[in-house]
């Protein structure tokens, strides 16, 4: 749920209606007067000017060095193309923050993830909040944006020509997809999830082509096959066969696989 959040700029939480949702950072603002505080200290500002993502293989940034860098977390599934990010970086560009620490009279309805202003400077609301003939806060809003060196390493495969992971959220519709596959010259693996509000499909499949183009022999051998089940095994030419098809000694077609001696 954390990973859905972070790809709509914000978090996941629960409403007063008892549904969850995706707030966007910065989206609800409340001013609070400071001599409503007992005590309190407001720390270090951040202004987000950088949104980036890495994850080994793509490497997407928008925006500049003048102020700080939010690095989205690189085990993000649900990021799979440079629009995301793009998008995430239009919703938080120039969003200022400070961290702060103090305790507060506060009105009940400010919920955790708002942005409180207070003495001019916003500060997200983050703590615990206790009922003593009023609602009492003790806001402790640590924030702090590392930095990291840009470092992408673009390593491919040497057998893998294609591989993808890619997840896709329909709200409309309440469907999750998530699909994983590797594509090399003569196999493909795929995996594939789908989770509506009827119910949770899975899909695995894992498939080798091994077909060849052969002129002017007699004979065909395919190398390198491996052990498998055969779904199905053709042989073609641009001649008419009056001769059966005989495979190797260690080869056992299942029942339903006949040699095709009608030519073709």
């Amino acid at each position: 749920m954390s990973y859905i959040g972070e790809n709509g700029a914000g978090f996941v939480c629960a409403g007063r209606d008892g549904k969850i949702y995706v707030k966007v950072l910065g989206e609800d603002t409340k001013k609070i007067p400071l001599n409503l505080f007992k005590t309190y200290k407001i720390g270090e500002e951040y202004k987000i000017s950088k949104v980036a993502y890495e994850n080994g293989i793509e490497s997407f940034k928008f925006g500049d060095e003048s102020r700080n860098t939010l690095w989205l977390n690189q085990d993000n599934i649900f990021i799979t193309d440079e629009e995301q990010v793009q998008n995430i970086y239009n919703k938080l560009k120039g969003l200022t923050i400070n961290s702060f620490e103090g305790t507060t009279i506060i009105d009940p309805t400010i919920d955790m993830g708002d942005i409180l202003v207070v003495d001019e400077k916003p500060i997200i609301y983050q703590g615990q909040m206790s009922f003593n003939g009023r609602f009492i806060a003790d806001i402790k809003s640590k924030i702090s944006i590392k930095q990291r060196q840009e470092t992408t390493i673009r390593k491919r495969s040497q057998k893998a020509i294609n591989k993808k992971l890619q997840s896709q959220i329909d709200e409309e519709k309440l469907e999750i997809k998530q699909l994983a596959e590797e594509q090399t010259e003569t196999s493909q693996k795929l995996t594939e999830h789908e989770q509506t509000i009827d119910g949770i499909k899975d899909t695995v499949s894992n498939f080798a082509d091994y077909k060849r183009n052969i002129e002017g022999i007699t004979e065909l051998h395919i190398t390198d096959a491996g052990k498998a089940d055969i779904l199905k095994f053709e042989v073609k030419g641009n001649k008419t066969y009056v001769s059966d098809l005989y495979p190797r000694i260690d080869l056992f077609p299942r029942n339903s696989l006949h040699p095709n001696l009608n030519g073709g």
